[in-house]
């Protein structure tokens, strides 16, 4: 693992003046970090050996010299005229409509107009080229037309699916009322027959009590 204080210790002492770096070598730190301690002596022969370089200016060469003292044997006279024959030779090209053609046999040079054979060439690849392109349309449109009746039915699939899902879901839907609605008259059949036999042992009750009250009354009389 790698001393944190490195870098640090190796900026202070590379910067600083000679008595900051002899307060530096004293400190106990650099005796116990052997990472410190080897980056240091590292540095230091690096720098010791860099002492030993002298500064040496570049030799400086004149160009015009070198080409005028070289074994070409070409004059400079003729140099200054290359870019003119160059531009010679291109409007030639253009005024003469020289056409270099390559057959893979061999190479036609021609001038004028445009070859007829060429112009024929051309024709042909141009109506290659637009009876194919009709062909890709074509096979494009088939298979789109292809692609929409896949879609057509794989829609139709799904919307049968959907309407039995529905259909199944609706009958589920009626036999649960159907089943909640014969709960509920259940528990009101349940209510009224407890209401009602509320009601009937109300009755006995008053019924006992006027008995009762009449035999009072009979009893008193």
């Amino acid at each position: 693992m790698t001393c944190p204080k490195t870098d640090s210790f190796l900026f202070q002492y590379f910067t600083g003046d000679p008595a900051t770096r002899a307060k530096l070598l004293k400190e106990p730190h650099l005796s116990t970090c052997s990472d410190c301690s080897e980056k240091l002596s590292e540095l230091l022969a690096s720098e010791s050996y860099l002492s030993t370089w002298e500064d040496v200016s570049v030799p400086s060469w004149n160009s015009k010299k070198i080409f005028d003292n070289g074994n070409s044997g070409v004059p400079n006279f003729w140099f200054q005229w290359i870019p003119t024959a160059a531009c010679f030779v291109m409007l030639c090209v253009f005024a003469f409509n020289l056409q270099i053609t390559d057959y893979g046999t061999g190479l036609n040079i021609s001038f004028g107009k445009k070859n007829l054979e060429m112009e024929s060439f051309i024709r042909d690849v141009r109506r290659v080229q637009e009876l194919q392109l009709v062909e890709f349309n074509a096979a494009l449109a088939e298979v789109e037309l292809i692609q929409t009746k896949n879609n057509a039915r794989l829609l139709q699939t799904v919307l049968e699916q959907t309407q039995l899902y529905s259909a199944q879901n609706f009958d589920r839907v009626v036999r649960l009322f159907d089943a909640q609605r014969i709960q509920d008259l259940e528990d009101m059949r349940q209510e009224y027959q407890q209401l009602v036999d509320s009601d009937y042992k109300t009755l006995r009750s008053l019924q006992q009590l006027a008995s009762f009250v009449s035999v009072s009354n009979g009893i008193i009389q």
